[in-house]
């Protein structure tokens, strides 16, 4: 008689223990589950906030950059020879591992009364930083570029929207700041390329 009832009642709360073990086990592995994601989601949130910070510091050393270059050239551009200028470029280009070229683009017959086109650049892939003069011609037009454009209607540097560069098979942005002579008329601007993918 004994053996009949603790087999009732090991028959009748075994299923039950089973039972309660199993639903603990899935609570657990739910609880289990979602501390693991909010600790991820922490994570990432923070890590993020991170990068922001890290692209945010670097976008406004080139906006930095980029100005310092224009308050240099604008405020003597009729005195400063023209290695003295290209020297301003390498020292830009050769001074942040990020910055692909920069370039100083003059309105028509402003820094020489003879050149329609003056726009010496130079090029972080160029031997020495050695300035190139390839785009100051009437093929290139640099007048009708977005980024000159742009300078037009801007009071202070901005960047241009990324866009793929298929020549140099990279992503591109532009740092471009107005310059202005001390009667406030535009003579041209400056721009400072910036490698996306180093940001």
């Amino acid at each position: 008689k004994f053996k009949k009832i603790g087999t009732k009642l090991i028959l009748g709360i075994l299923p039950v223990v089973v039972i309660a073990m199993a639903v603990l086990t899935i609570i657990s592995a739910q609880s289990g589950r979602e501390i693991i994601a909010e600790q991820m989601q922490g994570r990432m949130k923070a890590e993020l906030r991170a990068q922001e910070a890290t692209i945010a510091g670097e976008l406004d050393i080139i906006t930095s950059t980029t100005i310092n270059m224009v308050n240099t050239i604008e405020n003597g551009y009729k005195s400063i020879t023209p290695s003295a200028l290209e020297s301003t470029i390498s020292q830009v280009v050769g001074g942040n591992d990020v910055i692909l070229g920069s370039g100083i683009w003059f309105e028509p017959n402003v820094y020489r009364t003879s050149d329609e086109y003056y726009g010496p650049y130079v090029s972080s892939s160029s031997p020495e930083l050695k300035a190139t003069y390839e785009y100051s011609n009437a093929e290139y037009d640099y007048f009708g570029k977005d980024f000159y454009v742009l300078s037009k209607s801007i009071e202070d540097a901005q960047f241009t929207e990324p866009y793929y560069d298929a020549e140099r098979g990279e992503f591109i942005m532009n740092c471009v700041a107005p310059m202005v002579n001390l009667r406030g008329n535009y003579i041209g601007c400056a721009s400072v390329d910036v490698d996306m993918m180093m940001i």
